[in-house]
């Protein structure tokens, strides 16, 4: 068989395997098709030097819809190892979090860059989706993602000094 036979023959079982998600194997019910996705996506991205195609992020928000707690992100990025491909996601922490007092929020919220406020404001009280931000704002998407991150992690930090 040649490398372009064997090729095309992962891509024909990734199919299979995006088509009909979360299958146990045969020999070891422990085991499921997502790690065995996730292994011969990694062997692609690696042998033919492409991302896999987007029905990943579909498979792995579908996989995950059934925890509340995990929701991948509005547009999720992958990045390839050895493990196979990680998509972005957010997690919810819920309990976790103690109260927060609303002068101390609003304090950090007025510490933020005006480009950050405005895409957490946007998404968290609007309830806009990040690329829909994104184009309200007439940014890249990259860009309004590091926006978002960087306000959540500077309010965290201020809110929540002692964390």
């Amino acid at each position: 068989m040649t490398d372009t036979n064997a090729l095309d023959l992962l891509r024909e079982a990734l199919d299979l395997l995006n088509d009909a998600p979360r299958f146990s194997l045969r020999r070891d019910r422990r085991r499921d098709s997502y790690g065995l996705a996730g292994r011969i996506d990694a062997f692609l991205v690696q042998q033919t030097g492409k991302i896999a195609p987007d029905n990943i992020v579909a498979a792995a928000t579908e996989r995950w819809r059934p925890e509340p707690e995990i929701r991948v992100a509005d547009r999720a990025t992958m990045q390839a190892d050895s493990d196979g491909l990680w998509i972005s996601a957010w997690l919810l922490i819920g309990g976790l979090v103690p109260p927060i007092d609303r002068s101390a929020y609003l304090s950090a919220l007025g510490t933020l860059s005006p480009f950050a406020r405005e895409v957490f404001l946007l998404h968290r009280q609007d309830g806009l989706t990040l690329p829909a931000v994104a184009k309200r704002l007439g940014l890249p998407i990259a860009e309004t993602e590091a926006l978002y991150r960087t306000a959540l992690v500077e309010l965290h930090r201020l809110i929540f000094p002692q964390a």
